[in-house]
């Protein structure tokens, strides 16, 4: 497993992991960014992202409409406890109209709020639907860790910004999975990410907050933080 950091990522119940700065996960050219989180994984890259350094950190750089990655599980993921797990860097400005951009959208997402600057998790199958947000604004063209975690052990949607727990909320799956194909960084033409994403991580269990710090802290260095 190529997840060399220090502390090391969490890799308990570790579904995919890429890294845009590890050349074990993207070499620099080709159209895939690969899965270093020894499940053998792998996203197919549309558009024109391109691989380059922002605010200090590899990434990869959506800055057109299309922009995006289509993760290839293979099968279903069932799960009724979920993370979901990225660094991103908002642009100064959208690339379209549209409520949200889309980070990682399966049946549950992770997702941007445009005219909010807030983290946005939605899942379909819970006991209380909508999206959930924590009224915490990330400042624009900067680097933030924002996760999402769904633990039906607890009943709830806790949702991290930075290393630290933001929000609280009651709810859980009753019938959880990822789609088989899952995207990253579109959903549709109004739900472009503008910016760049460098890491995206998913889990098919819940992380606990210190795993949640211990990831942030792994790589907030690169990231400016």
């Amino acid at each position: 497993m190529a997840l060399h950091y220090n502390p090391r990522i969490v890799t308990r119940d570790l579904l995919v992991a890429l890294d845009a700065g590890d050349p074990s996960s993207y070499s620099g050219s080709g159209a895939v960014w690969s899965d270093i989180s020894g499940q053998n994984k792998y996203a197919d890259i549309y558009g024109s992202p391109r691989n380059i350094t922002i605010g200090g950190a590899k990434c990869f750089y959506l800055d057109d409409i299309g922009d995006r990655f289509v993760i290839r599980f293979g099968e279903t993921q069932y799960t009724n406890s979920l993370t979901l797990e990225a660094w991103i860097y908002p642009e100064a400005s959208e690339l379209s109209g549209g409520d949200r951009g889309c980070i990682i959208q399966g049946y549950a997402y992770l997702s941007w709020n445009k005219s909010n600057q807030q983290l946005s998790n939605y899942w379909y199958s819970t006991t209380n639907q909508g999206y959930h947000e924590p009224g915490v604004t990330m400042a624009r063209q900067q680097w933030h860790h924002i996760v999402g975690v769904w633990d039906t052990g607890t009943k709830t949607l806790k949702q991290y910004v930075n290393g630290s727990l933001v929000n609280t909320v009651s709810t859980y799956a009753t019938a959880g999975y990822v789609y088989s194909d899952c995207n990253v960084g579109w959903e549709a033409d109004g739900r472009q990410f503008s910016g760049g994403i460098s890491a995206i991580r998913m889990y098919k269990s819940a992380l606990s907050s210190a795993e949640v710090l211990q990831n942030y802290n792994a790589q907030k260095n690169r990231h400016g933080r």
